[in-house]
């Protein structure tokens, strides 16, 4: 949630699900579903102030690439990325990966600054990062709470959208369901999320505005005991990575 409101996202997914451009002005994909073509909005900048430019993001995706967990799968099938000209890369796939696009909406793909992160350093980039997103990073008090405040140079607003009035934006890290409604009641707190068990007390009252949120699915999982035969043979286990069709 933080990552994306700092690095903003490629696409975005409106109320109907429907996808469209943010960072990016224009997402094509080819016929058989194999190459995807982003050219992105003219004038990005990052929060530093320096201009965004399709290096950026030829960085972020080979990066990508070598991770593992979600962005491993959310890359299944990808092969290379290439600059077309200064806003625009051409990626390849060796598969059609269907979860792609909506990797495009996440922070997990979002732009990173390479010449940034290479002056300060991946771990001072995690500390105090920049991006292109609608809020930039201010202060993180460790296990407490992060501040940011509003990027008034954030361009990339879908139409009839305007920037936030606000000036700050102050993220709290309370583990406590007790603790964050207690923090809501007394007006401590704007906005938390509230499981289905707690939320009658805050529908039908007219001090609370409750917004529904859509949950994705779960995939199916198959989990290997690698104690145990044949689970303990490497190439049992590539066999049945390769059996499934995905």
């Amino acid at each position: 949630f933080v990552a994306k409101l700092i690095f903003g996202s490629v696409m975005g997914i409106d109320e109907s699900g429907n996808y469209f451009p943010l960072l990016a002005e224009k997402v094509e994909t080819s016929e058989d579903g194999l190459t995807w073509t982003i050219k992105f909005r003219d004038g990005l900048t990052w929060h530093d102030g320096t201009p965004f430019r399709a290096t950026d993001y030829v960085y972020t995706l080979t990066q990508a690439a070598t991770r593992r967990g979600v962005v491993r799968n959310l890359m299944m099938g990808f092969d290379s990325v290439t600059e077309v000209d200064s806003s625009t890369v051409q990626i390849n796939f060796k598969m059609v990966n269907a979860a792609f696009q909506y990797a495009l909406t996440t922070a997990y793909l979002a732009p990173m600054p390479q010449a940034y992160i290479e002056s300060v350093g991946a771990e001072e980039f995690a500390r105090k990062p920049i991006g292109l997103g609608m809020f930039k990073f201010k202060e993180w008090v460790v296990g407490s709470k992060l501040i940011l405040e509003t990027n008034r140079d954030f361009s990339a607003l879908p139409e009839g959208k305007l920037l936030p009035y606000i000036e700050e934006f102050e993220v709290r890290f309370i583990q406590e369901d007790a603790t964050r409604l207690a923090g809501l009641t007394n007006g401590e707190i704007d906005y938390t999320y509230v499981n289905s068990t707690q939320i009658s007390q805050y529908l039908n009252n007219e001090q609370y505005t409750v917004v529904p949120r859509k949950a994705g699915g779960f995939g199916s999982v198959v989990f290997m005991n690698v104690e145990k035969a044949p689970f303990t043979d490497l190439n049992v286990r590539k066999a049945f990575a390769h059996a499934v069709d995905r």
